[in-house]
């Protein structure tokens, strides 16, 4: 799932979309850099993801700009 983030997508639709991809690697582009790691949590407003390192990361979806699968 390649998905770029426009002004029409809301939190609830992206939340829906991601819900079946939990343990997935993605690479999280943002407005502040770019982040990759395997999904643990879909929130409402934002994605938790861990780190390679095992650090957890966690990306509100009004700062995703584009989620890719790796």
């Amino acid at each position: 799932m390649d998905h770029t983030l426009n002004n029409s997508d809301t939190s609830l639709d992206l939340s829906q979309q991601l819900d079946a991809q939990v343990n997935q690697s993605y690479e999280i582009t943002t407005n502040f850099g770019t982040v990759q790691g395997t999904v643990s949590y879909i929130g409402f407003d934002y994605i938790e993801l861990v780190e390679a390192s095992m650090s957890t990361v966690i990306v509100p979806y009004e700062n995703i700009v584009s989620i890719s699968p790796i």
